[in-house]
């Protein structure tokens, strides 16, 4: 029997112990389950220990800030913190000398170290049987509404060793996008932005029509690349541009640059490459020449949908909305993808905590909007149960901008709202785990205010360079969007991530540079067959196989989640 499968059915029978032990026993005595406050009883004297990393610019002693204080005096918490900033040496020697605070928090631990320190190590707590409406309401919620997070965050054993920072899935800065200036479609007599790839094609080429001045499509192979538009039309549900990263294509799992339909890319790019349509320097040119060339040419498409990396005139970025989804001859079905909207790794549970409850108990709360904020900007000037005394609050004015009443008191004491909050109030970096989804709405009812349209809020303001590409790629995409698997979390012991890694350097290499070959004509696309198996040689269906069978597994635990 191998180590691997060993070390499964070791977890599996430890699941299924620490399970019928806690369904069997009762709640600790001290654990208050009325409400959040306090955690503990009174009358009780509890301590859990929290692991925090922060940045250099955190004031040294975390009991001198506002969360730390709160802990105590509101939820009659006792806290052992042991703050450090160096994350990767933290990491390594806390699990090497098998020495674990209850609670860590800021370490984002890579897939790879949950399924090491967690599944075959037995040191992460699997928080899994404690989920239950009485001590994790939240976290109940979350996973019912977001039923994919718990599947994403679930590994091989069935277990949950980390819990998740969840973003607004909506956020039009998730997109990937792409932008077309309009005052240059309505030039070329063009009355609506291309809903197809040969409609975009003919924008395109009636773009070069304009003058010698004009860039159809703008853009490098490193920055503003524009083969993720392209392959998205093509069916490809990816936001990577460079086509060496998994994606989604008519329900399969593959890899673009290792697939056939990779050769019709390929045809239409090196196309556009001897009619000018992109520039004789795509693989050559970076940022700065496209900041350049912004400035003293037409740009017609923008690979990347964000605009401020060109410029930051606004009679630059305001002629600009982000292309609509496209499909073409090869697929019917227009694509959207984002980014993943939620993280996880960044807080775990020591599995030696003598209150595995009483954490689980300070997570969910952590994991509520009212959480999230007293851990990162306190509470709100008029909260009463969270409101301490020495410290001023928040509140939001008139302008839906939140304002700190210290910083209002005493404008000359901290140079802005960052160094305020990481020197007086703030528990530990932001981004570990918590729920923003509801925030503009908490802090404005917090404060009296209407709640104002999200999508307000995501816009920014017109002479924001944001506001044109947001705008139109909520308008866009919101019905449409699926989210790219490449930024899912893939759960692989050390050797299996080895081998992927040393993979996918040579797969990302060799796709680079035949890519640039075949568009610059140095390479002729009639050995498109022998570029095929040289890619098979170099080991992409192994490396697929991977991921195709993770993928799998992910589809087999969101099944068992949304029941």
């Amino acid at each position: 029997m191998s180590k691997k499968i060993l070390s499964l059915l070791v977890c599996l029978v430890m699941l299924l112990t620490t399970f019928g032990a806690f369904a069997e026993s009762e709640y600790p005595e001290y654990l208050n389950l009325d409400s959040y406050y306090p955690f503990v009883k009174e009358g009780f004297e509890e301590e859990l220990s929290f692991g925090i990393v922060v940045t250099t610019d955190f004031s040294e002693d975390p009991n001198s800030r506002y969360f730390w204080t709160l802990m105590k005096e509101v939820f009659n918490l006792n806290c052992k913190i042991i703050q450090v900033t160096n994350k990767d040496e933290y990491v390594t020697l806390s699990f090497a000398a098998d020495d674990l605070p209850d609670i860590m928090v800021g370490v984002a631990l890579t897939t790879t170290q949950l399924v090491n320190y967690g599944m075959l190590e037995g040191q992460l707590l699997n928080i899994e049987p404690y989920l239950s409406e009485e001590l994790t309401p939240q976290l109940c919620a979350l996973f019912e509404e977001y039923p994919e997070i718990k599947a994403g965050i679930t590994t091989p054993d069935g277990a949950i060793y980390t819990v998740p920072y969840i973003m607004n899935p909506n956020n039009p800065t998730l997109y990937s996008t792409s932008s077309i200036n309009m005052t240059m479609l309505e030039e070329a007599g063009f009355s609506e932005k291309p809903h197809t790839l040969e409609e975009m094609i003919d924008v395109l080429y009636a773009f070069k029509e304009l003058g010698d001045d004009v860039i159809p499509l703008a853009g490098a192979w490193e920055d503003g690349n524009a083969g993720a538009m392209i392959l998205k039309a093509l069916g490809y549900e990816t936001s990577v541009a460079t086509a060496d990263k998994i994606c989604l294509k008519a329900g399969e799992v593959v890899l673009p640059g290792a697939d056939e339909g990779y050769l019709d890319y390929l045809k239409l790019m090196n196309q556009f490459y001897n009619d000018g349509i992109i520039e004789k320097d795509y693989f050559t040119n970076d940022l700065i020449t496209l900041q350049a060339e912004a400035a003293e040419k037409r740009l017609g498409v923008l690979g990347s949908g964000s605009t401020e990396g060109y410029s930051a005139d606004p009679t630059f970025f305001q002629q600009y909305e982000s292309v609509p989804a496209m499909t073409s001859a090869n697929n019917d079905k227009p694509v959207a993808v984002k980014r993943n909207f939620w993280n996880a790794g960044g807080c775990v549970v020591s599995a030696k905590t003598e209150h595995p409850e009483l954490c689980l108990r300070w997570i969910d709360w952590m994991m509520t909007t009212e959480g999230t904020h007293a851990a990162w900007v306190g509470a709100h000037k008029n909260n009463e149960t969270l409101m301490l005394d020495g410290w001023g609050g928040w509140n939001v004015n008139e302008n839906y901008s939140r304002m700190d009443v210290d910083r209002e008191t005493y404008p000359d004491k901290w140079t802005g709202a960052v160094e305020y909050l990481r020197q007086e109030v703030a528990g530990f970096n932001m981004g570990s785990l918590g729920y923003v989804v509801e925030e503009d709405n908490y802090r404005q009812s917090m404060s009296g205010l209407e709640p104002r349209p999200i999508e307000t809020v995501w816009v920014l303001d017109p002479n924001n360079a944001s506001f044109y590409w947001r705008t139109s790629a909520d308008q866009e995409y919101t019905e449409l969007n699926e989210v790219d698997i490449s930024y899912f979390l893939y759960f692989f012991d050390e050797d299996t991530n080895d081998r992927l890694i040393e993979l996918e350097s040579l797969l990302s290499t060799h796709i680079e540079s035949e890519t640039a070959k075949f568009i610059t004509g140095a390479r002729s696309l009639d050995e498109f067959d022998a570029y095929m198996q040289e890619m098979r040689d170099l080991g992409a269906e192994e490396y697929l196989g991977y991921y195709a069978d993770a993928y799998a597994t992910y589809l087999e635990n969101l099944a068992a989640y949304a029941e």
